[in-house]
């Protein structure tokens, strides 16, 4: 089996639908968010240790979450241990899900995650960052030759991934504006994780750019975790140039183009089912529906976000060191 695929982007920002049509590819697998621990029982104990956003150097020991990668970029294998896992995430209510995320498993959580992690992968991890081959061994299924795996939690894991695994990395990044304007309109609890708090984002982030705090409001606040998960895959990307990076607006712009463009620069084989899965979801959607018209993606902010949204933002991100926006690309709705 070839190289994975690791796809990266903040959440909203448009990673499951190109992850989706990657992993149409003849012989592709897609491995949708492994990492989520309200949607992933081997992840509820792979993370305990590092958190729903781990920041991780590439050097850092984190042998829990290694095990759960190198289990994803097999190709997510199921057996009896996960399967269990799995039915007693899925018992639990929204409610409970979140309090483990926020670091307070129920009884029936932590069981969930010691049951999956029966099925984690000791042998293919070797504990150190250094591992490299892991993440490519069986289990994936027979005809797959490739397994795509995205997730919106590890942004500021990057480098610590493409350390630990042979892997393609694809970084996704979409305008502030239009993935400020998903996180408020679904209320997603991921726009504030309390990541100034943590000191190593304080050593490795805060200090070295020299930026500020966030400010007091919900909103502020929300700006500010937009701008450093943002800021650190750039910079993460930045340093690698082997790595392929990608603009969601852009992918928009003509969706069938440039996509094979994409598929040509991972080594994917470009199919007409692959056209055909494009054009299927070109169509209106909403919420957490994959579907949309991708000619009114890349402006979709304008007619969601208002003057003090976007002040906020211009503010918020001012001190940031972003590479592809400015203030300038915030303008004003009035």
């Amino acid at each position: 089996m070839t190289r994975p695929v690791l796809v990266l982007g903040l959440p909203r920002s448009g990673t499951t639908w190109t992850a989706q049509i990657l992993a149409a590819a003849p012989g592709a697998v897609g491995v949708m968010e492994p990492d989520n621990e309200k949607t992933s029982a081997m992840a509820l104990g792979a993370k305990r240790q590092v958190g729903r956003f781990p920041v991780l150097g590439a050097d850092e020991p984190a042998v829990g979450y290694g095990r759960l990668w190198s289990w994803a970029l097999a190709g997510a294998p199921t057996g009896w241990g996960l399967a269990v896992g799995d039915r007693l995430l899925r018992s639990a209510g929204p409610a409970e899900r979140e309090a483990a995320v926020s670091g307070r498993p129920s009884a029936r959580l932590r069981l969930a995650g010691l049951a999956a992690s029966v099925d984690s992968r000791p042998a293919a991890w070797s504990g150190s960052s250094g591992g490299r081959g892991a993440g490519t061994g069986a289990g994936a299924g027979a005809g797959v030759s490739r397994v795509v795996a995205k997730s919106v939690h590890a942004p500021l894991a990057a480098e610590w991934l493409a350390q630990a695994f042979d892997v393609d990395v694809l970084v996704l990044l979409r305008h502030p504006a239009n993935v400020l304007a998903s996180w408020l309109e679904l209320d997603l609890p991921d726009r504030d994780r309390g990541l100034d708090r943590l000191p190593a984002v304080r050593r490795r982030y805060i200090a070295p750019w020299g930026i500020a705090l966030p400010g007091p409001t919900a909103l502020e606040r929300a700006v500010w975790h937009l701008g450093l998960m943002t800021a650190a895959l750039e910079e993460a990307a930045a340093r690698h140039p082997q790595w392929t990076v990608r603009l969601h607006e852009d992918l928009c712009v003509d969706p069938a183009e440039r996509f094979q463009t994409l598929f040509t620069a991972l080594g994917l084989d470009w199919t007409e089912a692959v056209a055909a899965e494009i054009e299927a979801g070109d169509r209106p959607g909403a919420g957490f529906a994959l579907q949309r018209r991708s000619s009114e993606a890349a402006d979709a902010w304008r007619t969601r976000l208002g003057p003090p949204e976007l002040e906020a933002l211009r503010r918020g991100l001012a001190d940031f060191p972003l590479r592809h926006w400015s203030a300038d690309d915030m303008p004003s709705c009035a």
